[in-house]
């Protein structure tokens, strides 16, 4: 379907891409947690596990970050992990800034303004030229620094890949200079 997407092949109907509408809420850490039950249990059987796992007791009510490796210093998360003890950067993406961290962080608080689902990541793709900006006046490296969304499984996913792509060498330490151009 041409024009559906921005790609040199155009969008592909049913490329089973939208993990929303075949995951059933399972998660990486959940999937990896439960790996060799998922992969045993038939496929039809599978949305019943995954309602079991994602309601049992291993489900942590409280929101977590979780470590890019190979970075030490660079997380994502969802929204709910935003006030994290010692976070020293902060990159939201969302309708609109964290009002108090942004006053509290100041330069070392960017907000990329972006919807929820699909059209979501295509006002990423409008708002990533943002980070040669905020890198750029950055101080120092961050100690931590953390990328949020209202998921923490989306768009924070997303710009965290840029991040390693762009400012991040193959051992996950940054450069604090850009590799290539958006």
């Amino acid at each position: 379907m041409r024009g559906g997407e921005v790609s040199e092949g155009g969008y592909i109907q049913g490329a089973g891409d939208d993990s929303e509408a075949w995951a059933c809420g399972l998660t990486p850490p959940l999937f990896w947690q439960h790996g060799e039950e998922l992969l045993r249990t038939q496929e039809d059987d599978l949305p019943t596990l995954i309602s079991g796992l994602l309601q049992g007791p291993n489900k942590s009510s409280k929101a977590e970050p979780i470590l890019i490796k190979p970075t030490s210093t660079l997380y994502v998360g969802s929204m709910e992990t935003k006030e994290i003890f010692g976070v020293d950067s902060l990159i939201s993406c969302g309708e609109g800034p964290i009002d108090e961290l942004q006053t509290k962080l100041k330069r070392n608080y960017l907000h990329l303004k972006c919807r929820t689902g699909k059209v979501g990541s295509r006002d990423l793709r409008n708002e990533l030229p943002k980070l040669e900006h905020f890198f750029n006046t950055l101080q120092k490296p961050p100690k931590k620094l953390l990328v949020c969304c209202s998921t923490g499984k989306d768009l924070a996913l997303g710009v965290a890949l840029a991040i390693l792509c762009l400012y991040a060498n193959d051992n996950g330490v940054y450069t604090m200079s850009l590799k290539s151009h958006f």
